[in-house]
């Protein structure tokens, strides 16, 4: 499997669009196509923009496999599928908004107490 095949891999994984990734790292949707239609792969700038985008490894997007063994559970994966449609100008916000709203017991009781 080329570099393309495994990004079109994850984005099927995840329900993404190429535009989403387009987007993320700055280029065209076309230059995303062009990874699929000649079967081509995204040039080594691209590489780890593209592993953070997926939240994978450079490894895995070179060899396909993971350099560490890292299993999400289908929960954690539907997390990241939602993160990954924040907006990047709002994903601060968003990050403000749950540390605010978390409540964590252990914490919570020891400064109640307090």
């Amino acid at each position: 499997m080329t570099i393309g095949e495994r990004v079109f891999f994850l984005l099927d994984k995840y329900g993404l669009q190429q535009k989403e990734l387009a987007d993320a790292i700055n280029v065209s949707k076309a230059t995303v196509n062009g990874w699929k239609i000649r079967k081509g792969s995204p040039s080594a700038d691209l590489i780890s923009p593209i592993a953070k985008f997926f939240h994978v490894s450079t490894d895995f997007l070179l060899t396909g496999e993971e350099a560490e063994s890292k299993t999400l559970s289908l929960e954690d994966e539907e997390w990241l599928n939602i993160i990954h449609r924040i907006p990047e100008d709002r994903q601060s916000m968003c990050k403000d908004f749950l540390r605010t709203h978390m409540v964590i017991p252990e914490k919570y009781a020891d400064k109640k107490q307090a």
